[in-house]
């Protein structure tokens, strides 16, 4: 975590754990979870 003074709050993205010594199939869930997110906050969504 980092704290940077901004404007308006910085967006933060929450993921499952474990990420690391998963089966391939939750790692690739995880991934997945992680674009959505990133998308919805391109979009100037919340994640």
């Amino acid at each position: 975590m980092a704290y940077q003074p901004a404007d308006r709050p910085l967006p933060a993205i929450v993921i499952d754990h474990p990420t690391q010594m998963v089966p391939e199939e939750v790692l690739r869930q995880r991934a997945s979870q992680i674009a959505d997110a990133v998308e919805c906050l391109l979009k100037d969504e919340a994640p």
